[in-house]
């Protein structure tokens, strides 16, 4: 990195943010795969929290109007890419990524949770390499791939009630979604806030409302008005009503802004 960014442009300050250092409080228990020692441990195969910044900035934003330290937080990162965070005493516990984030939510274009035996089954009967596999799995599955229209969220919604594959595709996230959820809940043994935040999760009212019906298990319930008209201006915008026993955010996530945070922090010390 170094040597590219001088070629570039000499004597420029260089700093470094690892989207995955926020995850190393995350227990063994929620982020091994269940591998012998020698492969697993040691080879550092085993689940990564990516996201990482931004999960942090959300949570910045978040405890600045109040302290959210004993809180038992579900932060839902759901955009281009997506995934589901569980949070506790501000740090991450658990999260939806695997190894890399191929292993997660069902995505844009990748395509989340899928047997390793279906890998080797492409491979072989399809005569596919592991590249192609690879191209198949991470630019041509997921919302793309169900749908066989759009990768783009906003226009399966908008055909929703008229594409069955439209509808499958959006239906598919929604369970996934909320499957991931309840994992987290079971990780934090409880819920105190929900969070929404991404591209997806800042500006689609139709997923927040579709996600908090299938949590009325855990009483959440929004504000429909405030649902559908988020204040665009605000950093943090509460959307869930009074009777909600969960309180449910919607947060404007700034990656760039909490690098150039960290970046500060550094240089004063």
């Amino acid at each position: 990195i170094e040597l590219i960014i001088q070629r570039l442009k000499k004597n420029v300050i260089q700093y470094v943010c690892f989207d995955t250092s926020f995850g190393s409080s995350i227990p063994e228990v929620n982020y091994l795969y269940s591998l012998p020692e020698e492969f697993g441990i040691t080879l550092g195969i085993r689940k990564y929290l990516f996201h990482g910044i931004s999960y942090k900035y959300i949570l910045s934003v978040l405890n600045r109007q109040n302290s959210y330290l004993s809180k038992k937080i579900v932060i839902c990162h759901l955009g281009h890419g997506s995934s589901v965070c569980a949070i506790s005493k501000l740090q991450p516990v658990d999260s939806s990524f695997g190894f890399t984030p191929l292993q997660n939510l069902i995505t844009s274009t990748r395509i989340g949770e899928f047997d390793v035996n279906a890998y080797m089954f492409l491979k072989k009967f399809l005569s596919k390499t592991d590249k192609e596999i690879f191209e198949l799995l991470s630019r041509k599955s997921g919302l793309l791939g169900i749908s066989a229209i759009s990768s783009d969220m906003e226009k399966l919604i908008n055909l929703y009630n008229i594409d069955s594959k439209a509808k499958l595709a959006v239906d598919m996230y929604l369970n996934m979604v909320t499957k991931y959820i309840f994992q987290m809940v079971s990780s934090l043994n409880g819920i105190d806030v929900l969070i929404f935040s991404g591209g997806i999760g800042e500006n689609s009212s139709f997923i927040r409302q579709k996600i908090a019906d299938r949590l009325s298990i855990f009483f959440v319930y929004l504000n429909q008005k405030k649902n559908e008209n988020i204040d665009i201006d605000k950093d943090i915008y509460c959307i869930s009503q009074k009777e909600s026993k969960v309180e449910v955010f919607v947060i404007k996530s700034d990656e760039c802004q909490q690098m150039i945070h960290e970046y500060l922090s550094i240089k004063d010390i």
